[in-house]
């Protein structure tokens, strides 16, 4: 069975979570360097949905996404 964009999201948010714990770094820079770099070689199985445009633009968006969420935990109001 194919992975879909709806499949796909929460399993490479999740890599991404442990991807950018362990270089406790999450920059844009570093979002490429997973997308491009570490997930086609570690897990190109999630890169396998379809999606009518750029997986990197649609990748990107979802990563951009849960750091909006995370940032604020991460960084408490003082």
């Amino acid at each position: 069975m194919a992975l879909t964009i709806k499949s796909a999201e929460p399993l490479i948010i999740d890599q991404w979570r442990t991807w950018s714990q362990e270089c406790d770094s999450y920059k844009i820079t570093d979002m490429m360097k997973f997308h491009f770099s570490w997930l086609p070689k570690n897990r190109p199985d999630l890169l396998g949905f379809k999606s009518k445009t750029d997986k990197w633009c649609v990748v990107h968006g979802w990563l951009h996404g849960y750091e909006d969420i995370q940032a604020p935990l991460r960084n408490p109001p003082a």
